[in-house]
């Protein structure tokens, strides 16, 4: 199975250690066996056992992810509230992400989705304050109010250079009233 990549150097494009060409960094895909991340997994359940609110959130998203563990929306949102009630901010986005996705929830829930997305937000978590805007501009959970959604946009991007950018130019070019944000895109699963 795929893991996330690491990067294992940087150098320019002509390998000496001046800087006169393009930066290139050297990344290395790293792939761990199904056998690693039902270790991992297990480690995540013993910790998440003793109350640990990381190892909630990590167990939370093998379930949902299916990696260690088989997957299951239903124990990811169990590990996930656990996190979440101890105020963890991930697990408080990721919480937003299935009640906006209806996965391990009776049903989608917009305002659940925005209740914990603004959790995770106000402590400062990218795509939660993007959550909070996609609601914001199409009503989702909150009543519509395009200013609040560029604020929560701004503030996503200040952390992240993506989408949020690129929905906040189009709220200036618009005179502050984006485009319907299609909610497929909110942190489709």
């Amino acid at each position: 199975m795929w893991a996330p990549p690491s990067v294992s150097g940087i150098s320019d494009d002509d390998g000496d250690s001046d800087n006169d060409g393009p930066i290139v960094v050297h990344v290395t895909h790293n792939y761990v066996s199904p056998e690693e991340l039902a270790a991992t997994a297990r480690e995540y359940r013993e910790a998440a056992q003793r109350g640990d609110p990381q190892g909630a959130y990590n167990l939370g998203v093998c379930y949902l992810n299916g990696e260690g563990v088989e997957h299951n929306d239903n124990e990811a949102v169990r590990w996930l509230q656990q996190a979440a009630a101890a105020n963890l901010p991930l697990a408080q986005a990721g919480l937003g992400n299935c009640f906006a996705n209806g996965r391990g929830v009776p049903a989608k829930d917009w305002g659940e989705a925005f209740r914990w997305w603004s959790l995770a937000a106000d402590q400062g978590v990218a795509i939660a304050q993007t959550g909070v805007g996609n609601c914001y501009a199409n009503g989702f959970g909150v009543e519509k109010d395009f200013v609040q959604a560029a604020l929560w946009w701004n503030k996503a991007s200040e952390k992240v250079v993506s989408d949020e950018e690129a929905r906040l130019g189009k709220a200036v070019v618009n005179g502050g009233i984006p485009c319907a944000v299609d909610p497929y895109f909110l942190f489709a699963g």
